[in-house]
């Protein structure tokens, strides 16, 4: 690790391939010492990755000279990959082929045994331990899915494989390592699936683009009433047990099953992932799954209810920065709830939709997370409270307004939100009905932005127009007339009274004192400079008249 560590401060090329090729000469001799399976597992990680990095700084110094870095042709290029993947494949198929490795692979599937020498490998001691097993099981598959993943890509028939026995006249079964997470969580019915996503009431939520794979923890096992030993133990009134999902078998609901997850999504290469309640009840899979699974775009807690606990919300930044959606729709979120949630919010700078719809969140919980998202600066472009008990929609929306107001830059926030055109313009409006013309006038991705100025004009057109209709239409005179002109104007003054506009004329009235200062300001500079400007002028021609009288009476009385 030191001969690595200085290579990459070398400051020369031939300095960097000598120290490299120390650093993987030592890699590959500590990995031939190690005896357990755990810590050479580690040691072979390491032993792959420099001796890949020691043969690229080999071709490169075989066209590079002096100070000067050459080009690699692209037949070497290939040549040097081909030899050193194939270098990678010898290390890995001994270590598949060994006995104890086999033999913690089958007792997961659930094999018929790992035999040699007329007798059947036992489980390694410390492999009887879940998370010791399951630790194995991820290294091994991670390292050949790896090693498959450098070019090229045509020598993979020749990867490292599990040779798993059949019964008597069966063909063997040849497993590829980083398949066998797969069938260990489908033998023992641990849910799995990839669907399309949901386009139902698709308006009201965030588009995934993409297959998104669905996960629950296995059913309750089924005891089978016909078996005459399970009857005899119901007859006696003993407990039935697990069955096969007792403690100490592989088929039991322990948090390591994780990792066999982690593995697939990471193979599977799965960006979009919904999660269920049942899954989230296991004591640290939910950690271990985002913790070593693969960055996701999209994640779905949807219906957790109290399986959410503050814990996992906490635990969510684990999903990687790349996430961009997040739905924790019906999940039972309360105003207790808001703390986490936020600091949680912090760690994900590239979400661009949170779901927060159908939980407990009041008035007052939902506009804490906005005030608190502002003053934190933290930007997320559609946040989605419809189903929460927020009574007062608009007023609520005016509150957000005015909290987004003093954000004091652009801010992107809230469901059908942000429309501003300065620090204190800023205006809500509903979603459209669908069909309607402003449906389709807001069919792109963006907000629309409208001017406070622009809404006042409009009502007080339409006050205007309510009057002319009042004067000019005898319709307006009838009973029916004039509640709906009562109505119509309720409605326009509500626009004129908002909070939003009472700050807009606020905000007019300062500028015209401030205009009316500037310009007193400027009257009293101009007269004050007027005054002393006559002042030095009277001063100026008193001067000048002193100045004569001198001069004459310095030259006497004139001749005659």
């Amino acid at each position: 690790l030191s001969y690595w560590e200085e290579a990459i401060d070398a400051a020369c090329a031939e300095e960097f391939d000598v120290l490299v090729q120390k650093a993987a000469s030592l890699a590959h001799e500590g990995y031939i010492q190690m005896g357990n399976l755990a810590p050479r597992l580690a040691s072979l990680r390491w032993n792959c990755c420099l001796t890949w990095i020691a043969s690229r700084s080999t071709a490169a110094m075989e066209v590079s000279t002096g100070g000067c870095f050459g080009t690699l042709k692209p037949a070497r290029s290939k040549e040097i990959c081909h030899d050193t993947k194939h270098q990678i494949f010898e290390l890995l198929r001994p270590l598949t082929k060994e006995y104890p490795v086999m033999a913690i692979f089958d007792h997961d599937l659930v094999g018929h045994g790992v035999w040699h020498d007329s007798k059947r490998e036992p489980l390694p001691k410390r492999a009887h331990d879940h998370w010791y097993r399951r630790c194995m099981e991820f290294d091994i598959t991670k390292l050949c899915h790896q090693a498959c993943q450098v070019p090229p890509e045509d020598m993979n028939a020749s990867a490292a494989t599990l040779v798993m026995v059949q019964p008597y006249l069966t063909p063997d079964w040849v497993l590829s390592p980083y398949e066998a997470p797969r069938h260990i969580l489908e033998k023992h019915d641990w849910y799995c699936d990839a669907i399309e996503a949901e386009i139902d009431d698709l308006h009201t939520k965030a588009w995934v683009n993409g297959l998104v794979v669905h996960i629950e923890r296995a059913p309750e096992f089924q005891h089978d009433f016909d078996d005459p030993e399970v009857r005899a133990k119901v007859e006696r009134g003993e407990d039935l047990g697990k069955g096969l999902q007792e403690d100490n078998l592989p088929g039991s609901i322990h948090g390591s099953v994780a990792l066999l997850y982690a593995t697939m999504l990471a193979v599977d290469e799965v960006q979009h992932l919904h999660i269920y309640p049942g899954i989230l009840e296991i004591e640290s899979f939910f950690e271990t799954l985002l913790r070593y699974g693969p960055p996701l775009l999209s994640l779905s807690l949807e219906g957790s209810g109290d399986s959410l606990t503050e814990e996992l919300i906490s635990q969510i930044k684990l999903a990687g920065a790349k996430l961009t959606i997040l739905n924790l729709s019906d999940c039972k979120l309360c105003d207790d709830h808001i703390e986490t949630l936020v600091e949680m919010l912090e760690h994900l700078p590239n979400l661009k939709h949170i779901d927060l719809s159908h939980n407990e969140l009041n008035e007052q919980a939902a506009l804490d997370i906005i005030t608190t998202m502002c003053d934190r600066r933290i930007d997320v472009p559609s946040i989605r409270f419809d189903g929460n008990p927020i009574d007062g929609a608009e007023d609520f929306r005016d509150e957000v307004g005015l909290a987004l107001a003093r954000r004091g830059q652009q801010v992107v926030a809230g469901g059908e939100l942000v429309l501003h055109m300065e620090n204190n313009m800023i205006r809500w409006y509903p979603a459209p009905r669908e069909g309607q013309l402003a449906e389709r006038f807001r069919s792109d991705n963006f907000p629309k932005m409208i001017a406070l100025k622009d809404i006042r004009v409009i009502a007080n057109k339409a006050s205007r127009s309510l009057d002319e209709y009042e004067r000019n239409n005898p319709a307006a005179q009838s009973s029916g007339g004039r509640e709906w002109l009562a109505r119509k104007r309720e409605a326009n003054q509500r626009v004129l009274d908002s909070p939003l506009l009472m700050l807009y004329r606020r905000e007019l009235q300062a500028r015209v004192r401030e205009k009316e200062e500037q310009e007193a300001r400027k009257e009293s500079l101009e007269a004050t400079a007027s005054k002393a400007f006559n002042r030095e002028e009277a001063n100026l021609t008193q001067e000048m008249r002193d100045a004569a009288a001198a001069l004459r009476t310095a030259e006497g009385p004139p001749q005659a």
